[in-house]
Order: C-alpha cells, then structure tokens, then sequence
C-alpha cells in the first residue's frame, strides 16, 4: 500500500506494532512502546512466519509455514490472520 494507506490502516500485525514504536516517540509520555524480543536475521528464516516470535497474535498456524501473500482491498499481506479480498 501506500505510505498513507500504511499508516492509516497497516495490515500486518508487525507494521502495527512498528508503527506503535514510532508514536510513542511523539508523544510527551514517559512510557515507549517496545516490541519484545530480536528480529529474526536472513540466515535465521525457517519455512514460517518470520515475524511470529515478535507478533502478539502468533498463532499456531504461523509456524506452519510462510504466509502466502494475500490481496487485501488492493493491497498486499503476508499474515494468516487476513483472508483473501477482505
């Protein structure tokens, strides 16, 4: 999507809680929203979702294997939590 698509309404659970990190930046509050844990490197990618260990909707089916990229409302994800066209 577009970079105002994608901040407007991210389709990935991961750009959300990216999204989140850079907010919180802006904000006066003490409080900075963190992602937990490390993000995966290249070498480390298995036949799943590289983003399960860090996604606060992983789900079983994330481990099963990479998410087939779906079209979304003219837009692009790869996230078992979306279904096709929706």
């Amino acid at each position: 999507g577009s970079l105002d698509e994608v901040f407007a309404s991210p389709l990935h659970p991961y750009t959300s809680a990216l999204i989140k990190c850079s907010t919180s930046l802006e904000n006066s509050d003490d409080f900075l929203y963190t992602i937990e844990g490390t993000p995966l490197t290249p070498y480390n990618f298995k036949d799943e979702c590289p983003f399960h260990f860090r996604c606060e909707h992983a789900h079983e089916s994330c481990l099963k294997a990479i998410p087939e990229l779906k079209n979304i409302k003219d837009r692009k994800v790869r996230c078992t939590l979306h279904k096709e066209g929706k």
